[in-house]
C-alpha cells in the first residue's frame, strides 16, 4: 500500500521563514518534525498525485496574497490564521474534483492556518497565545504553488513542488 499524499500550500520564502522562527521558538522541539506549512488536503490517495495533471480540469490560480487575519488558540496549541478568496474558491473546486476519494476532514470547508505551537498544555497554550497576541505582526503572505508531500509517520518527504508562476 503506497502512503498517502499531503497537499501544502507553498509560501513565498520570506512567509515560510516568518513561520518556522515562530514554530521553532514555541512547538516543543521533539515534536517539531516538519516546516511551517499550510495543509490543503491532509490524506489524499495515491492516486489523485499525476504530476502537473493533477490541476488540468482545475487550473491553480496565480500568485496570491494572504491575509493573515489573527491567531487562533487551540486546546493545546496555537495558530495564524489566513484568508484569501482565490485559495477558497480553488480548494472548493479541487473537493469537488475529487470528492469521493476524500476523508471526512478534507471534504469540509478550508480553514486556513498556520500551527506554530502544538502538543502543549492548555496553560501553555494559553499564556503563549496571549504573549504573540500582545505584539503580533505578521508579515505579508504570498502563496506561490503547492508541494505534494508524502506522509510516512515522521517527517514529510518531498514528491514534488508545483509553483503557480508555470
Amino acid at each position: 500500500m503506497t502512503s498517502p499524499l499531503i497537499l501544502t500550500l507553498q509560501l513565498s520564502p520570506d512567509a515560510t521563514g516568518y513561520f518556522n522562527q515562530l514554530r521553532r521558538t514555541w512547538y516543543p522541539a521533539y515534536a517539531n518534525v516538519v516546516e511551517a506549512h499550510l495543509t490543503l488536503f491532509h490524506r489524499l490517495p495515491a492516486d489523485v498525485y499525476r504530476g502537473r495533471h493533477a490541476f488540468d480540469t482545475i487550473p491553480a490560480p496565480g500568485v496570491f496574497t494572504l491575509e493573515v487575519t489573527g491567531l487562533q488558540r487551540y486546546p493545546h496549541g496555537v495558530a495564524c490564521t489566513l484568508f484569501a478568496a482565490p485559495l477558497q474558491a480553488w480548494h472548493q473546486s479541487l473537493q469537488q474534483e475529487w470528492g469521493s476519494q476524500l476523508i471526512w476532514r478534507d471534504q469540509q470547508p478550508l480553514q486556513p492556518h498556520i500551527t506554530i505551537m502544538n502538543k502543549v498544555t492548555d496553560w501553555k497554550a494559553q499564556r503563549v497565545y496571549e504573549k504573540l497576541l500582545a505584539d503580533f505582526q505578521p508579515p505579508q503572505v504570498q502563496a506561490i504553488g503547492v508541494q505534494w508531500w508524502r506522509f510516512e509517520k515522521g517527517p514529510w518527504t518531498l514528491v514534488d513542488t508545483w509553483p503557480f508562476d508555470r
